[in-house]
């Protein structure tokens, strides 16, 4: 369902389809038009206050979570939570639990997270798990994930690591 004519997110769609030299008939009508708009638009720190604001009245719900969840990758870590806070309750949960994944990521990579909250890796998702086997230079978090890890491929990749020793 496409943006209402003079609401936030069309005025805000209608915006980066211009700063982007993008059809903006086109954009308003299609929703993948519109992903791929917002999508790249987020890597542009001058454009994300449009997005958040073209997020924020998408009639569509999973596109809107599609983009939050890019978003939390990209985003400073303290504007996350706004940025699933401009979701519709029924649209959070899984931009809600991708956050809280990333807020975990930031903990353990500065070497802030309690032993408990290390030794309960493996009870945590399997996207948490991989991307910590990927960046993780704790000795205790590979050793988790190597012992533990719920999948073959994050338990693997974490003895790779360890095995490797801290990248420099």
């Amino acid at each position: 369902m496409s943006p209402r004519p003079g609401g936030p997110a069309f005025e805000a769609v209608r915006a980066l389809a211009q700063l982007a030299g993008r059809d903006v008939g086109l954009v308003l009508r299609d929703e993948h038009e519109r992903w791929d708009l917002l999508a790249s638009s987020l890597v542009m720190e001058d454009r994300q206050a449009l997005v958040l604001a073209a997020t924020q009245a998408e009639t569509d719900g999973p596109l809107a979570a599609a983009v939050v969840v890019r978003a939390l990758e990209i985003v400073e870590p303290g504007a996350r939570a706004a940025w699933v806070a401009v979701l519709r309750a029924e649209d959070r949960a899984f931009p809600q639990a991708r956050s809280d994944d990333l807020e975990a990521v930031d903990r353990i990579v500065a070497r802030r997270a309690a032993d408990e909250e290390i030794e309960r890796l493996p009870e945590r998702t399997w996207w948490l798990q991989l991307r910590l086997a990927q960046v993780a230079e704790d000795a205790r978090v590979l050793e988790v994930l190597a012992r533990d890890g719920s999948t073959k491929r994050v338990r693997n990749l974490a003895r790779q690591r360890q095995q490797r020793g801290p990248e420099r």
